[in-house]
């Protein structure tokens, strides 16, 4: 939620949370600026890290453009009966 405010201007967003069979299902959604329309200087680091928890997780982290067309979908989907 702090990279959609700090870094696409969000206005709102949009979290989810639902379960489909053996897995849980994360996902935020923003109207900020899609990644693709922002000019940063690089990978983020905070990408990195928020894919390497999901990892950890045994999830797999996808980003993407958000359903409206404007903004950005994140969605993480954890295997259900895991132990960290």
């Amino acid at each position: 939620m702090q990279n959609a405010v700090t870094h696409a201007e969000a206005k709102w967003i949009v979290i989810d949370l639902e379960r489909a069979h053996d897995r849980l299902i994360l996902g935020v959604e923003d109207d900020g600026r899609a990644m693709s329309d922002r000019s940063p200087s690089g990978r983020g680091i905070g990408l990195d890290i928020m894919s390497f928890r999901a990892q950890a997780l045994g999830a797999e982290l996808t980003i993407g453009l958000a359903s409206g067309g404007h903004g950005t979908a994140v969605r993480c989907p954890v295997p259900l009966g895991i132990t960290a």
